[in-house]
């Protein structure tokens, strides 16, 4: 794990990919990616909220991570992102089942997301890779915690109050809990070697705790 900034700080142009994690509301984190463009600008690609996925200036308020991949597929990815970012700016649902949801390699789009299903910071992060044929989870028998379900009703209840319309919350609800992936999660097992890819959760587990408490440790 190498962190490639402090939050006052710019990522290396050395490389053209991180994964960025701050903090979004007390304990609650929030991640994304920071692309280093050709002309050595930063832009944060992350999904911020429903129908909200944002590719804007980095501001340096996150902390970025070198990721385990090589130069060549760095770009890849980086260029997938801000595709990904210009053909989806309004169409990505917040919600928690996000199994087989993939961006179309051709064209970037989402497709149709069936009702109820949706993704999160963390889980938009996985989606774009896995959609390039590199997962770095294994989210089979990924682990329910204690407080994954309460976590949801308290999303559920923010959407509801804030811009989801009440069929995208009827709809979420009635879908149930689903495997929560946290930010520190994605995080962590991006900063792994991809030879090692995909991870289960007993092996991001310890790195992730470390991530969570450089972010919160500010």
């Amino acid at each position: 794990m190498k962190l490639a900034a402090r939050a006052e700080e710019y990522p290396s142009a050395e490389n053209t990919l991180y994964t960025a994690i701050g903090s979004s509301s007390g304990v609650q984190l929030h991640c994304g990616f920071v692309i280093v463009n050709p002309d050595k600008s930063q832009t944060l690609v992350d999904l911020a909220w429903h129908h909200r996925l944002r590719s804007d200036p980095y501001d340096c308020n996150y902390f970025c991570f070198e990721t385990g991949l090589d130069a060549v597929n760095q770009n890849i990815v980086a260029a997938f992102c801000l595709l990904v970012a210009e053909r989806n700016a309004s169409a990505i649902p917040y919600g928690f089942r996000f199994e087989n949801l993939k961006f179309s390699t051709a064209t970037g789009d989402a497709g149709d997301v069936p009702i109820g299903h949706g993704m999160t910071c963390a889980t938009f992060v996985y989606c774009v890779l896995n959609s390039l044929s590199l997962p770095p989870l294994d989210l089979v028998d990924w682990p329910e915690r204690s407080d994954d379900e309460m976590w949801m009703k308290q999303i559920v209840t923010v959407l509801e109050r804030n811009s989801a319309n009440q069929g995208h919350v009827d709809a979420v609800t009635a879908a149930g809990p689903y495997i929560r992936l946290r930010p520190e999660e994605i995080v962590g097992s991006v900063c792994a070697d991809p030879s090692d890819w995909p991870q289960h959760h007993e092996e991001v587990e310890a790195v992730s705790k470390a991530i969570r408490e450089i972010v919160l440790a500010g």
